[in-house]
């Protein structure tokens, strides 16, 4: 009787295992496809004509390195990461050729003096490493690169220094 209640319980926690391993495959396997279908990269004929007009347009010396279809906020995007010169510039479209974010690469010595000291106050030893300017409309932010100690981060603030994202690494 009691081999029997022991072999029912080491079957019942083998069930039990079995059933949480399934389920994290299941999440990792649904993250993934989501990811998969988050951005994509895909030709320059893939990409609607007044995208590639309106970039053409606005940088007409700019070389677009890759060619992004993404989806964001469930609307599909498209984001044309370019080089213009030195600068590294993505743009990010809506389906239509509206602009809805540009993301330029500038020196951490160009970032306002305010985005600036706002990292150093929170991180006093930290690096600063990237800046870029990124622009959605009228809004202006900026997003700092840093190393911290052992850690590589990255934090988003207006240009008044308040944070809009806080670091992450």
């Amino acid at each position: 009787m009691q081999c029997t209640a022991i072999t029912l319980k080491t079957r019942q926690a083998g069930h039990a295992m079995l059933a949480s391993v399934s389920v994290f495959l299941l999440v990792c396997a649904v993250n993934m496809v989501a990811f998969a279908q988050a951005e994509k990269k895909i030709a320059k004929k893939d990409v609607p004509a007044s995208i590639i007009a309106a970039f053409a347009q606005a940088y007409p010396k700019a070389i677009v390195k890759t060619y992004i279809k993404e989806q964001k906020d469930g609307k599909t995007v498209y984001e044309l990461e370019s080089k213009d010169g030195s600068l590294s510039r993505d743009v990010i479209y809506a389906a239509d050729g509206t602009v809805l974010e540009v993301e330029e690469a500038m020196d951490v010595k160009a970032l306002p003096e305010a985005v600036a000291k706002a990292v150093l106050a929170q991180y006093p030893k930290a690096a600063l490493k990237t800046a870029e300017k990124i622009t959605k409309g009228a809004i202006i932010e900026y997003e700092v690169g840093f190393k911290s100690g052992k850690s590589t981060m990255e934090m988003v603030l207006d240009a008044n220094g308040t944070v809009v994202k806080p670091a992450k690494k």
